[in-house]
C-alpha cells in the first residue's frame, strides 16, 4: 500500500466517523442558520450556471441574493417536477459539465411514466458512494465485512462498487443469484444482498428451491424503490429463517431515487422495530402517523448534510415530498425538486413521546442526528362505493399478510374497475406452479376486509393466465392499476 492509499484511507475513515457521529447527535450544519448558507450556495450556482434553473428563476424573477432564512427560500424558489428539468433537447440544458474528465455514469429512471429523469455521478461522487457502503452503511447496521459478498440485483445499469469487498453484479437474474448463492453461503461469512422487493421474493424463493442453507452465513437484504409491506418483511425473515433481533442477518428498508442520490431515505434498526411493533394496530398507527391512516407508511430517516426536505401540500390534501440537494459539486443540482412520493415529516419528540405512552421498549438505540419521515410512496387510491378509498399498498398487505399465501403470489397484481358504479377488481398473479384454489381466494379478501367493508371483486390467476404480463418487468416499477373510468 502507497503512502497516499494510506492517507486517503485515513481521510476516508476520519470523514466516515464525523458521519457516523452525526447520526446520533445533530451537527451544527444541521441548525437552520447553517442550513440557509448552503441551500443559497447551490440555488446561487444552479441559476448562475444551469440553463434550465436560470430560465426558471429568470421568468420569477426572484432576486437569490434577498433570500435569508428557509422561509423566505420557501417562498421565493418555485417548486420544479421532472418535467421542468429533464425536458431538455440536450444534457448540457441540465448538466452543469459535460466534461469527460468529470463524469463517471449516467443511469435513467425506471421509465414507469415514459418520462425519463436522469442521474449522473461525477468521479468525486462515485468515491462518496464508496466510503458510504464501506464505512458508513455497513458499521452504522453492525454489519461485519472481513469475509463479506456483496451482491447487486439492481436493474440493469446501475452499478455499486466497493473496494474492499468483492461485488456479483447480477442485476435482475434470477438464475444467477441462485447460482452465485448455493457457493457463497459456504465461502462467505456475510452477504449483503440489494434489489427490489419482487424480484428479491423471487430470488430467494427460487433459492430456497434449490436447497441454499440460510443457516451457513449472515444475510442482509436491502430493498427499496417503492413501498414495501411489513408483512413483506416478516415473510422474507420468515423464509431466510432469520432472527428478530438482527444477530445473523436483517431485511432493511430504504429509498433511492435516480437523479436525487443513491440513499435518500433509510430505516434504522429503531425504526424498523417500532415499525413492526404498530403494524398490526390500527390505534397506534393513526395516533403516529395521523388520523385514517390504513396501510402504515415506511418510517425512515433522511439525511439532512445531503438534502433540505420538505413537504408540500397538494391540491388532494396529500403532502409530497420536495428535495434540494445541498452538494455544490452535482452535475445537476436539484432545487426544491418533487418526486411524487408521498412523504410527512416526523419530529423526534412525538416518536419519543409515542413510545412512552403506549409503553414500548426498543433496545435499539435511537439516531438523534438522523430526522424522520413517513414515506407512502407514490399509491394510486380507487374510490370505493359510498367515498371509501383503497390503495394498492392496502392491496401489498393483504398479499402479504398471512405467510402461507404469500408463499403462492408474486406479489404482482391490477387493480381496476371498468365503470365508477362497478366494483373494483383486483386481478392477482400466482407463482409459477400454484393452481388456483379457493383457500387462497378466501385468505385474500379476510386480509383486505381489513381495510375496507365495501365489495371488492378478487380474481387469482395461475402464473401463465395472468392478463397484464406474464412475469415481473423487474427492469422497472410494475404498474399496479388501471384508470378505466
Amino acid at each position: 500500500m502507497t503512502i497516499r492509499d494510506r492517507v486517503s484511507g485515513f481521510l476516508e475513515n476520519r470523514f466516515a466517523r464525523k458521519i457516523l457521529r452525526s447520526f446520533f447527535s445533530p451537527l451544527p450544519s444541521h441548525y437552520p442558520e447553517n442550513i440557509i448558507k448552503r441551500l443559497k450556495k447551490v440555488t446561487e450556482l444552479a441559476c448562475r450556471e444551469q440553463h434550465t434553473y436560470k430560465k426558471l428563476i429568470e421568468q420569477e424573477k426572484t432576486d437569490i441574493k434577498s433570500i435569508n432564512t428557509i422561509a423566505d427560500f420557501q417562498n421565493k424558489i418555485p417548486i420544479v417536477s421532472k418535467k421542468d428539468i429533464f425536458t431538455g433537447e440536450s444534457f448540457k440544458d441540465f448538466f452543469m459539465s459535460t466534461d469527460a474528465k468529470v463524469l463517471h455514469s449516467i443511469s435513467t429512471s425506471s421509465g414507469l411514466t415514459s418520462d425519463f429523469a436522469f442521474g449522473v455521478q461525477t468521479k468525486k461522487e462515485n468515491s462518496f458512494a464508496h466510503i458510504f457502503l464501506e464505512n458508513i452503511l455497513l458499521p452504522f447496521f453492525n454489519i461485519q465485512d472481513g469475509n463479506l459478498l456483496f451482491i447487486n440485483c439492481l436493474s440493469m445499469g446501475t452499478h455499486v462498487q466497493s473496494r474492499r469487498f468483492p461485488c456479483a453484479q447480477l442485476s435482475v437474474r434470477a438464475d444467477s443469484v441462485v447460482a452465485v448463492l448455493k457457493k457463497a453461503v459456504h465461502s462467505f461469512s456475510t452477504i449483503v444482498i440489494l434489489g427490489e422487493a419482487f424480484f428479491l421474493k423471487k430470488a430467494m424463493e427460487d433459492a430456497r428451491e434449490k436447497g441454499v442453507r440460510w443457516d451457513k452465513c449472515s444475510i442482509y437484504l436491502f430493498n427499496g424503490g417503492e413501498f414495501v409491506s411489513e408483512y413483506w418483511r416478516t415473510y422474507m425473515t420468515t423464509l431466510l429463517q432469520l432472527p428478530v433481533d438482527n444477530s445473523r442477518g436483517a431485511v432493511i428498508t430504504g429509498m433511492g431515487i435516480t437523479e436525487v442520490d443513491f440513499i435518500v431515505f433509510l430505516e434504522s434498526y429503531f425504526l424498523s422495530t417500532l415499525r413492526r411493533l404498530i403494524y398490526n394496530n390500527n390505534e397506534l398507527v393513526n395516533d403516529l402517523c395521523g388520523p385514517g391512516t390504513k396501510s402504515c407508511p415506511q418510517i425512515m430517516h433522511y439525511f439532512p448534510d445531503r438534502h433540505f426536505v420538505e413537504t408540500i401540500k397538494n391540491s388532494d390534501g396529500y403532502s409530497r415530498l420536495a428535495v434540494t440537494t445541498l452538494d455544490p459539486h452535482r452535475v445537476i443540482p436539484l432545487i426544491r425538486y418533487q418526486t411524487g412520493d408521498e412523504v410527512a415529516l416526523l419530529k423526534e419528540e412525538k416518536i419519543i413521546s409515542f413510545c412512552r405512552k403506549h409503553g414500548l421498549v426498543i433496545r435499539e438505540q435511537f439516531p438523534r442526528g438522523l430526522p424522520v419521515a413517513l414515506v407512502w410512496g407514490r399509491p394510486y387510491r380507487f374510490q370505493l362505493p359510498g367515498g371509501e378509498l383503497l390503495s394498492d399498498n392496502e392491496v401489498k398487505d393483504s398479499l402479504f399478510m398471512d405467510i402461507d399465501t404469500a408463499g403462492k403470489v408474486t406479489g404482482n397484481f391490477r387493480i381496476e374497475r371498468p365503470l365508477k358504479k362497478d366494483p373494483v377488481a383486483i386481478h392477482v398473479q400466482l407463482r409459477n406452479g400454484i393452481s388456483n384454489e379457493a383457500s387462497i381466494h378466501d385468505t385474500l379478501y379476510d386480509s383486505l376486509s381489513r381495510y375496507t367493508n365495501q365489495p371488492v371483486k378478487i380474481q387469482l390467476y395461475e402464473y401463465a393466465d395472468f392478463p397484464y404480463g406474464i412475469g415481473h418487468d423487474f427492469e422497472r416499477k410494475n404498474i399496479y392499476y388501471t384508470r378505466t373510468d
